[in-house]
């Protein structure tokens, strides 16, 4: 006899097709496969069901590779006492959304804060950090007399960057719109990490998604956002963006054009460049499990820009043809939950047409009887069970 499952499920979608089920936790992750005997083939053949996982459009991309890796464990099925059997996916593997989707995969948690969306066709991991503009102060600085090495900042009109100054141990990150520098001001905005892993070498990209329709059509892409990407190929850039990544807080600066025109550097020389002046400024404390979540993305993409040899202009111009210059370089997040996906399959339909063919049934019966006073209520009758079965899933209540 298999012993009872240790940790506490909330319910079971059924899957009335293929008569397994899908375990959830009271915080509506997938954590298990229901089975209803010990004779199911899903359960004597871990193959078969990988593969049904495999094809299942319902089911999230990683429960295929655990339940084919056999990383679960059989236990009896703990839902009030019901019959059946749960394979519960191991300790490191509980934590599987129950969203799907076709391209990307998101993952975003219980603050509501950051979201991680994975687009294996795009070969892109991205993290975005959801800024809270009520935060925004005054500057603590003023005019920027930037070095050479922040030329990007001091020449574009429209871009964001790092910098550090001598006299502080901090990296700032800073955003300049010349002239609609206060359209961002109360706008919503996040704050996006890219890790893509090119064919040829991994890439680092950072942007500032910002949620204004004013913004796009002074954007000189068409779309309001704010684009930053490297290579990894130098050891300085790695350990200036590693460093940047460790800090706890984020400091975003956003700044116009100062009044000073020209640049001169420390030898005197004139520069075509225009100071940025910062016109506000945002704070953003980062959670203990982001800040990690971040770092090992990063070194995840060294490690592979290292394998891969690495060869920046030709991750620039593959990089290219996944993110056409025409295409905003911010993932969607396409999520379909298994509910929704459940409701679709199984129930919409068949309460739809039961619905219609009563309708039907209803004005015939009343045209022929002369009764048509009651058509309305035969009606509402017609459509009752399809119209409970909408509020039902709306509620997120599990089938048990």
């Amino acid at each position: 006899m298999k012993k009872q499952c240790p940790v506490p499920i909330k319910g079971i979608l059924n899957d009335r097709k293929s008569g397994i089920g899908f375990a959830m936790n009271s915080d509506d992750n997938l954590i298990g496969i229901w089975v209803p005997n010990l004779d199911s083939p899903f359960l004597t053949s871990p193959t078969k069901l990988s593969m049904y996982c495999a094809f299942n459009k319902n089911i999230p991309d990683e429960v295929p590779l655990i339940v084919g890796q056999g990383k679960y464990t059989v236990y009896e099925n703990p839902v009030d006492g019901g019959s059946g059997y749960v394979l519960l996916f191991s300790k490191e593997n509980t934590k599987v959304t129950n969203k799907k989707t076709f391209k990307s995969v998101s993952q975003e948690n219980t603050n509501n804060d950051f979201q991680i969306v994975d687009n294996k066709q795009k070969k892109t991991t991205q993290i975005k950090i959801k800024l809270d503009s009520s935060k925004i102060t005054y500057p603590k600085f003023g005019d920027l007399l930037l070095s050479d090495k922040y030329s990007q900042l001091l020449s574009k009109k429209w871009t964001i960057g790092h910098f550090k100054l001598d006299n502080e141990k901090q990296t700032f990150l800073l955003v300049r719109a010349d002239k609609h520098i206060q359209k961002l001001k109360n706008a919503q905005m996040e704050l996006v990490y890219s890790f893509y892993k090119m064919p040829s070498g991994g890439v680092f990209g950072m942007f500032l998604n910002v949620f204004s329709n004013e913004l796009s059509k002074v954007s000189p892409h068409g779309f309001p956002v704010f684009e930053f990407l490297t290579g990894l190929d130098y050891s300085e850039t790695e350990e200036f963006i590693k460093n940047f990544l460790k800090q706890d807080i984020i400091h975003i600066c956003f700044a116009d054009k100062s009044d000073t025109a020209y640049y001169k550097d420390i030898s005197g020389q004139s520069k075509n460049y225009s100071i940025p002046k910062c016109q506000f400024e945002l704070k953003h404390s980062l959670d203990i499990k982001l800040k990690k979540t971040i770092l090992e993305k990063f070194e995840d993409l060294l490690n592979y820009h290292k394998k891969t040899g690495g060869n920046f202009n030709q991750c620039m111009h593959e990089l290219d043809t996944y993110f056409p210059i025409s295409e905003s370089p911010i993932l969607k997040n396409k999520e379909q939950r298994i509910e929704v996906s459940l409701l679709k399959k199984h129930t919409k339909i068949p309460h739809f047409l039961v619905g219609i063919v009563w309708s039907i049934f209803s004005v015939w019966l009343c045209a022929r009887e002369n009764q048509y006073g009651w058509m309305i209520l035969l009606l509402f009758l017609g459509f009752l069970p399809y119209l409970c079965e909408v509020v039902f899933f709306r509620k997120k209540q599990i089938t048990k």
